[in-house]
């Protein structure tokens, strides 16, 4: 077994929400705009939430400190249960960049992280990430494999909060480690997010349905803190000011020419911004 060294873009990265902006919006095009941008940057920070606590509690997993009771990851001190094979990651002081607070817990069943039939539930306590309270579980499943591995990501009404703003999130991932899997080395190791459907509502009437083409899967590597590339495609459904139905088609694309670089470009209907995560 091998221990994998994470990346926090999970920045991570995404999948999903929207910004303290109301949803009932004016008839004009710029306030269209500004929610449907919103929604899509915290789209991008759920997304690299769950990405980057997938890829802390693979590393955790190989990590002979933390195996053996006590370590650190990503500014986290990390202890692990060797009885109920159970990691705590308590982020305190260390970790400023992305002003992640709180806890997160990871209990595994069926052997460890790694291994194939294994299973992993998350949970938070109090976790925060850039303002965001993010609340409920999360099942990871290992399906397997040799050179390749692959792992699904069933995440159900988890929500993210922030004052009176609540958003909640349902959908799957199809996670595959691609590149590193055999070598003893973290620097190599690489992994892939797609998601057939995942949807979003939040409490100020809008809502979200999108996906992760297998074309355009979001590619996570140890050797860079944000999503390196890739593209989530959704549909936004919102009220005007008339409470009249807004659809709105919208994209969010990690951009494969900026290598390493904390800035997405957002389309809405055909129209594209440029913001940093």
């Amino acid at each position: 077994m091998k221990m994998k060294k994470s990346i926090m873009s999970l920045l991570m990265i995404a999948i999903f929400a929207f910004m303290v902006s109301s949803c009932n919006k004016d008839n004009n095009s710029t306030s269209t705009t500004s929610v449907q941008t919103n929604l899509a940057q915290k789209v991008a920070l759920i997304q690299g939430v769950y990405s980057h606590v997938f890829n802390l509690v693979c590393q955790a997993s190989n990590d002979s400190a933390i195996m053996s009771g006590l370590g650190h990851l990503d500014g986290a001190t990390v202890t692990y249960n060797s009885g109920t094979h159970t990691f705590t990651f308590m982020y305190g002081n260390l970790k400023s960049t992305d002003s992640t607070t709180g806890v997160f817990v990871a209990t595994v069943t069926g052997g460890n992280f790694q291994d194939s039939a294994s299973t992993c539930l998350i949970t938070f306590n109090g976790y925060t990430a850039n303002g965001y309270t993010f609340q409920g579980t999360n099942n990871i499943t290992n399906l397997g494999g040799t050179t390749v591995k692959s792992f699904t990501d069933s995440i159900t009404n988890t929500k993210i909060i922030k004052g009176t703003d609540s958003t909640t999130f349902n959908g799957s991932y199809k996670i595959q480690w691609d590149n590193g899997v055999l070598t003893p080395s973290t620097s190599d190791d690489e992994f892939t997010f797609q998601s057939d459907y995942f949807n979003v509502a939040t409490n100020n009437n809008c809502s979200v349905t999108g996906y992760i083409s297998p074309s355009n899967k979001l590619r996570i590597t140890t050797q860079c803190k944000y999503i390196v590339y890739g593209i989530i495609n959704m549909t936004m459904h919102s009220l005007d000011s008339n409470n009249q139905n807004v659809t709105n088609n919208v994209t969010i694309d990690f951009i494969t020419a900026d290598s390493c670089n904390p800035q997405v470009n957002v389309t809405v209907d055909n129209t594209q911004y440029s913001f940093p995560l």
